[in-house]
């Protein structure tokens, strides 16, 4: 059996979708907190700091009282990864999905 690659472009898709239920998870505490760490998870991406991201990422579950997905792992395993998975994340957690906002409205109507 071949382990799954994070290359993979749904194994990507995945990862983005749990940055924005990251996201989520903080929009009943405190949105505004979601840009900075965003920031600061791009900083640690472009120094190439591994434990600091993992850092950051332990306490925004924590914080956010929601169970850390097992894909993080996969930083520790080469540069190439921890690039993907940080970028894939961090886009999701600053991302913005069309049209939820406008079922919403609808359904007040």
């Amino acid at each position: 059996m071949t382990e799954e690659k994070v290359t993979d472009s749904t194994a990507i898709a995945d990862i983005r979708k749990q940055g924005y239920f990251l996201q989520k998870a903080y929009e009943g505490n405190n949105i505004k907190k979601v840009n900075g760490i965003a920031l600061k998870l791009l900083d640690d991406l472009r120094a190439n700091n591994r434990d600091l991201f993992m850092n950051r990422v332990l306490n925004s579950y924590m914080y956010a009282n929601k169970p850390i997905p097992q894909f993080f792992d996969q930083i520790f395993d080469s540069d190439e990864r921890f690039q993907e998975i940080g970028l894939a994340f961090t886009a999701g957690l600053i991302a913005v999905i069309p049209g939820k906002n406008e079922g919403k409205n609808k359904e007040a109507e």
